[in-house]
């Protein structure tokens, strides 16, 4: 029928090495037997050797099950000894909490982020506004004197402001509202894992900025994370946004760059 749209049983996968212009190996796979989103890390053995997918177009079960194609791009896992010493972070900070995971039935429409994502760009209350520049001047120290190369020798591990939104009257609707949802995720994923964070949201807004993190048992937002926000400000006005965390007494911090955004049109002010 005219305007119909087929979906696929049947995948043609090919393997690539990284900068190959052609596949080493093609398969047809039944749609059941792939999973349903690449950006988990994931392993397989191809004869005797096992293989790490580093990329894969598309990415989603949603998306190859539509266009019956599938292209991964594969490394080698080698095992090699690093000495202790030489070992570097790639971040001068991370949070000391992480969020719980719970099994999920399917990852197909899960947002999916690296752990280390996790409250690295988040919306606090204005209230630990001194706690915040204490947690800036350690990572400042840290870009100061443990720096080294590409990474950094140590790094500073965030504490001092546990609830994020203590005394914060939030509703994921209000967010929604807010921000402007036009796509809503069944949930978030962490990349090492196949799982869901415990009572994860997650929705993306026409300009491309997610908003996810984690309520509580009764839906109220604990952790509200940003992600793309640089690629989706560029030209576009958010003075609503920027007017509602005002009212609410509301900051967007940026802990990897020891900033605070004051305003969603991509102005932000170290502190």
């Amino acid at each position: 029928m005219f305007g119909s749209k087929k979906n696929y049983d049947e995948i043609d996968v090919e393997f690539f090495e990284p900068q190959a212009g052609r596949p080493f190996a093609t398969t047809k796979s039944p749609i059941d037997q792939l999973p349903d989103t690449f950006e988990i890390r994931t392993t397989l053995h191809i004869g005797d050797d096992e293989w790490r997918i580093v990329s894969a177009d598309p990415p989603s079960k949603g998306d190859f099950r539509k266009t019956g194609r599938l292209k991964l791009v594969l490394v080698k896992v080698r095992t090699e000894w690093i000495a202790p010493r030489d070992v570097l972070y790639g971040l001068p900070t991370i949070s000391n909490d992480i969020a719980g995971l719970e099994p999920a039935s399917s990852l197909e429409n899960a947002l999916v982020v690296h752990e280390d994502d996790w409250r690295q760009s988040e919306v606090i209350s204005s209230r630990f506004t001194s706690l915040m520049e204490g947690e800036f001047r350690a990572i400042r120290l840290i870009y100061e004197h443990e720096r080294a190369g590409v990474g950094f020798k140590n790094l500073h591990i965030r504490s001092a402001i546990p609830e994020p939104l203590a005394g914060v009257e939030l509703t994921l609707d209000l967010l929604r509202s807010e921000f402007s949802s036009a796509h809503e995720y069944d949930g978030v994923a962490f990349d090492h894992a196949a799982g869901l964070i415990q009572h994860g949201f997650a929705f993306r807004n026409p300009t491309g900025l997610i908003v996810w993190g984690q309520t509580d048992a009764q839906g109220h937002p604990l952790v509200v994370c940003l992600k793309n926000v640089n690629a989706c400000t560029l030209g576009v006005s958010f003075d609503a946004i920027d007017a509602w965390l005002d009212t609410c007494h509301l900051v967007w911090v940026d802990w990897i760059g020891a900033l605070k955004v004051s305003r969603f049109d991509g102005l932000a002010t170290t502190v």
